[in-house]
């Protein structure tokens, strides 16, 4: 257990929401055809590694929501464009809330959603944790230290 997290999840005053109730539809073409759900942003930059989503769909049947995914800048311009470089990915489904641990490598990032092209509707929002995040073992000594004394 050592170099795990220390982490008040239940406590909601530690969840701020990044993403409130964002919703995209596919564009119908014909009867049966449909212009695909492109891949959104997140509005802001996340600065945690700890978020929590919710999606849901009006189409039944569909469990795979699609991915989450971390991006970063590299700073390197690769065809004149600023190069962003897609560092982590995660599938996300519907009618779960989900949390996901980010790697904690960069002080922000951006993160975007990618959905499969049968979708034809997706709504949500997401959470970034903003509590203390602690992993050291000094924090975990004091933690068992406190327990001890409760117990006395």
């Amino acid at each position: 257990m050592i170099g795990q997290p220390i982490l008040d999840l239940g406590n909601t005053n530690n969840w701020e929401l990044v993403w409130p109730q964002f919703e995209f539809a596919a564009v119908q073409t014909g009867p049966s055809s449909y212009i695909r759900i492109p891949e959104f942003f997140c509005p802001v930059q996340l600065t945690k590694p700890i978020l929590a989503i919710s999606l849901s769909t009006s189409q039944g049947g569909v469990k795979l929501a699609g991915f989450v995914n971390q991006k970063i800048q590299t700073g390197l311009t690769v065809g004149g464009q600023p190069d962003a470089y897609a560092l982590y990915r995660r599938k996300v489904y519907f009618e779960d809330n989900q949390i996901i641990f980010i790697p904690d490598i960069v002080d922000s990032y951006s993160v975007s959603i990618s959905v499969p092209y049968w979708i034809r509707h997706i709504k949500g929002a997401m959470w970034m944790y903003t509590g203390i995040i602690s992993d050291s073992i000094t924090e975990r000594l004091k933690a068992v230290q406190l327990s001890i004394e409760g117990l006395q």
